[in-house]
């Protein structure tokens, strides 16, 4: 799954035909499923907050680099947990 973040805040228009544009704001991520996406401005998507599904505009994404094992943001009791696991490993010289 590619997971792109909104880098500002966007209002979809209140016109006809907008019905399926998703307004959002920055720092909102999205699934992007558009296979047209590298040659379009706007692309298919959702929501990972809430899984709303629309169109966002292509200008407004950026692509998160996500490594395995940062899905889940590391609260400080499981950093607090990994230091002691690190500080318990035998030392070598």
């Amino acid at each position: 799954m590619e997971v792109y973040v909104a880098v500002s805040d966007f209002i979809s228009p209140n016109c006809e035909g907008s019905q399926n544009i998703l307004s959002f704001r920055r720092g909102d991520k999205f699934e992007i499923f558009d296979c047209h996406k590298s040659s379009s401005e706007w692309w298919g998507a959702r929501a990972l907050s809430n899984n709303s599904v629309g169109y966002v505009p292509s200008k407004y994404m950026k692509f998160e680099d996500r490594k395995i094992g940062s899905v889940l943001p590391e609260t400080n009791k499981v950093s607090k947990m990994r230091e002691r696991e690190r500080e318990s490993l035998p030392k070598f010289d």
